[in-house]
């Protein structure tokens, strides 16, 4: 699977970058929730039972296939979001387990707070613009 080819089994940590121009934003977060909710499914299902004693799988395919084994699981495996829409957020939340270390960032939430923001300071936005170009 595509899991398996990027190497998830030794990742301390994912990235999920959405299509903020996509003509579907609404089907463009719900992928990009089903993509989070399939990887942390497999973080967790990423240890097995071989005989009395646990390995993670990716140590027993290691030492099937001659690789160095993957390093230790995180305790909580962490995940960094861009979603597209703020209501999507909330949706996010509800369906995804273990949400503790998940940073989920918001498009179109972080424009409108940074206008918000440019009512309180005249020239914040301009700042901040600057700095990031």
């Amino acid at each position: 699977t595509h899991l398996h080819r990027a190497a998830a089994v030794r990742a301390l940590g994912a990235y999920f970058i959405s299509d903020r121009l996509s003509a579907a934003p609404v089907h463009e977060d719900r992928q990009t929730i089903l993509a989070v909710l399939a990887l942390k499914i497999f973080v967790i299902k990423r240890t097995t039972t071989i005989g009395a004693q646990s390995l993670p799988a990716g140590l027993a395919m290691s030492l099937t296939m001659g690789l160095p084994p993957p390093p230790p699981m995180p305790a909580r495996f962490p995940v960094y979001a861009q979603l597209v829409l703020p209501e999507s957020k909330a949706l996010y939340y509800k369906h995804i387990p273990d949400t503790d270390n998940d940073l989920i960032i918001c498009t179109d939430e972080l424009k409108l707070t940074l206008l918000g923001r440019s009512c309180h300071c005249p020239g914040i936005s301009t700042l901040l613009l600057n700095l990031f170009i």
